[in-house]
């Protein structure tokens, strides 16, 4: 009788416990069904370590596609670089040939021309930190810029920041007439000479910093004797009219050579980036495998020594 009491007290608290709270779950590890249902020191480093893992992968895979979307939108750009570029080189045998302006005291007005987009490498940092260090800089009385990240870069610095006059923020698809408008407000100032720097873009795999100067047009009526040509009477309105068309052209031709060199250094920029994936993806696997070898060799040493213990009470 007391046996079954027991029994029949036993059965009656866990049916209350039961009834008043679930049952605990266990958590498997790695969820491996057949693993073990206990936490392991270690646990917590490696499922970290395969989140980082995991997330290397997937940085790889974005920077692979957008190397391949780089590497196909590239071939355009390079064409319209190409086409676009007559239209001014054209016109550079006729203020070739004008003396060169040597006046230490004349007014430039400096052009930036840069990107609105990023990830695309050093292509905008390399060319502001060419143009603030630049000798000609600080002598320049007007500065003009072209893009987004050219306006957003000076407008941390208070000092080059006061000679901004304007800035211009085009859309990703570029169209004449805006650069011809942009063109013409810089032709409203006063100056004695624009420098337009831009990225050239030179091949397939290089660009390089560049830069242009166009003379104003009151610098070409003072020195039009030096060029061999018969003009009509109307000298000043001829004059004022080249030098628009060639300012507008010019920076037509900065404009597209730089987007070529974008497109080109962000092909570059995202094939480091899948290369330093790889890389740091080796070592994370390489950093994953040892700790998990050294878990394991932990647990066998737990299990051996267990069963010495259990064989020495045993005897």
């Amino acid at each position: 009788m007391q046996g079954t009491s027991t029994k029949v007290l036993d059965s009656g608290i866990r049916s209350i416990f039961a009834s008043s709270r679930p049952a605990r779950q266990v958590k498997k590890s790695f969820n491996n069904v057949a693993g073990s249902k206990r936490a392991y020191p270690g646990k917590g480093a490696l499922a970290a370590i395969s989140r980082r893992r995991d997330t290397v992968k997937t940085i790889e895979k974005i920077t692979g596609v957008m190397k391949l979307v780089a590497q196909a939108q590239l071939m355009r750009d390079a064409k319209a670089a190409w086409t676009a570029a007559p239209f001014f080189t054209s016109l550079q045998p006729f203020t070739d040939k004008l003396p060169e302006n040597k006046n230490e005291n004349k007014k430039v007005l400096t052009v930036m021309v840069t990107s609105n987009r990023g990830l695309c490498g050093p292509l905008n940092a390399g060319l502001i930190r060419e143009v603030l260090r630049s000798p000609e800089f600080p002598k320049s009385s007007h500065v003009f810029i072209y893009g987004d990240k050219g306006a957003t870069a000076l407008e941390k610095r208070s000092g080059e920041n006061d000679k901004v006059f304007a800035s211009a923020h085009p859309g990703r698809v570029f169209a004449y007439p805006e650069i011809a408008s942009a063109a013409e407000r810089v032709a409203k100032e006063e100056y004695d000479e624009v420098n337009i720097i831009f990225n050239k873009f030179v091949n397939m795999n290089v660009f390089a910093l560049a830069n242009v100067r166009i003379p104003s047009h009151k610098y070409l009526i003072e020195n039009a004797k030096a060029v061999d040509y018969e003009y009509d009477e109307n000298k000043n309105e001829l004059f004022r009219n080249f030098h628009e068309h060639q300012l507008s052209a010019a920076l037509n031709y900065a404009v597209w050579q730089n987007n070529a060199s974008e497109t080109l250094s962000r092909r570059n920029a995202m094939d480091n980036a899948s290369k330093n994936c790889q890389e740091l993806k080796k070592k994370l696997n390489i950093i994953f495998n040892k700790l998990r070898q050294a878990i394991i060799t932990t647990e066998l040493i737990e299990v051996t020594v267990g069963a010495v213990a259990v064989e020495e009470m045993a005897a």
